[in-house]
Parts: structure tokens; sequence; C-alpha cells
């Protein structure tokens, strides 16, 4: 089972893994020189084959992307349907992805 999560919430996933110890932490980077705060909070750090190609800001997107292809479910905060968040939560309802908004849900899909 493969999830994303907002990146903010990896805090929150790190101290589930107390309770839940078979769940893995793993942040898919969009470029080299992404800027990790908190290295401890992550089981391994994924750089996607052929993202070098990339403009800085087109790897964004297409690291989204690349969460939405290769996830089963996710855990997002979404509160509107415009901009790049919105987006990929759009692409995730498409591609069967289990969403979990802990935004605003009244107002969306």
């Amino acid at each position: 089972m493969v999830v994303w999560v907002i990146l903010t919430g990896s805090v929150h996933v790190y101290e589930m893994k107390i309770k839940y110890p078979y769940i893995q932490n793993l942040l898919v980077i969009p470029y080299l020189n992404f800027n990790i705060k908190e290295v401890k909070y992550f089981d391994s750090i994924i750089y996607p084959d052929g993202f070098e190609k990339y403009y800085f800001k087109s790897a964004i997107p297409k690291r989204n992307n690349y969460l939405v292809e290769n996830s089963s479910y996710a855990i997002c905060y979404i509160t509107h349907l415009w901009g790049g968040a919105a987006t990929t939560y759009k692409k995730a309802l498409k591609n069967g992805v289990t969403i979990i908004n802990v935004g605003d849900k009244e107002n969306l899909i």
C-alpha cells in the first residue's frame, strides 16, 4: 500500500509509526536541491528517474503526477478546486486513488 500525504503531515505519519510499525514514510522530491528540513521523519527519500530533465517550475507538477500514478491512497488538505494541489486531487480521484481530505470537504467534488 502506498499513501501520499502533504509534506506537513509527515510528522503525523512519523508518530503513527509507533502504533503501526509497518507504515513507511517516503518523501518524493521534485528536484535534487529540494530543502528537506527534517530528514529523520522519512524512511526513504525518492528522486524519480528522469526528473533531472524538468525545470524547477515543472518539476513539482511532474512529482505530483508521479505520486498519483504510484499511490493507492492519499491524505491531503484541499480547500478549493483551483491550483496545483487541487489539480492533483482531481487526477487522483480520476485514477481511483482513495482520498482522505482533511480540508473543507463540503465544497469539493
